[in-house]
């Protein structure tokens, strides 16, 4: 079976970037959901399975202890309008540190595709995932499977939240070619693959 690279240790660290009202789970079911962002700080809703149950304020460089496992770093805010309007964002970082555990982090890229999560560490211990090991998908979990981020897969992509979500529609602000339904992003917009292919005719038209 191929890993691709695994990162073995105590602790494990997953950052990403998320916008005002996003809402995000972590690898091991943290949720996190951004309440508001001003210029040096940031309100937190934080909770584990379904349900938010700590709202918490903090400013950057501070961190949260979420349990005995578990904390949340604020490492910075990219603050613009009072108003939001999807364009104030924070960059935080979890520690996940469990006891008596080994963390194995699995990261598949573009050169590995997408890496199955074998859940028996163990192949002597019939009763399957060893209770040792903890592992991480840096990346989307789907199917048992670890997929890499701009990962494209029936009209979604891998998004750095880490899961699957809709490719974006025509006119639609992107950043990358994967989060376009077309595939094409040009001057941070979704273009249509059909005016790509008018382009390409008249300018064949121009030279026959």
């Amino acid at each position: 079976m191929v890993w691709g690279v695994i990162v073995s240790g105590d602790c494990y660290k997953q950052t990403t970037t998320l916008l005002e009202g996003d809402v995000y789970k972590n690898a091991e079911g943290t949720i996190v959901s951004i309440v508001y962002i001003n210029s040096n700080s940031a309100k937190f809703s934080i909770g584990v399975g379904n349900t938010n149950e700590i709202t918490n304020t903090m400013s950057i460089g501070q961190t949260y202890q979420i349990d005995g496992a578990t904390s949340l770093i604020l490492n910075n805010v990219h603050y613009l309008s009072s108003e939001g309007n999807g364009t104030n964002s924070v960059n935080i970082t979890f520690n996940y540190c469990p006891t008596n555990k080994t963390v194995i982090h699995i990261e598949p890229n573009e050169t590995t595709g997408p890496l199955e999560i074998n859940s028996t560490f163990n192949e002597s211990d019939e009763t399957g995932l060893n209770e040792s090991v903890v592992v991480f998908c840096n990346g989307c979990e789907l199917g048992n499977k670890c997929y890499p981020f701009g990962y494209r897969k029936s009209s979604n992509f891998c998004s750095d939240s880490g899961s699957f979500v809709e490719q974006l529609k025509k006119d639609a602000v992107c950043e990358n070619n994967f989060e376009c339904s077309s595939n094409l992003c040009i001057d941070g917009n979704c273009v249509s693959s059909s005016l790509i292919q008018q382009i390409i005719n008249w300018f064949k038209n121009l030279f026959s």
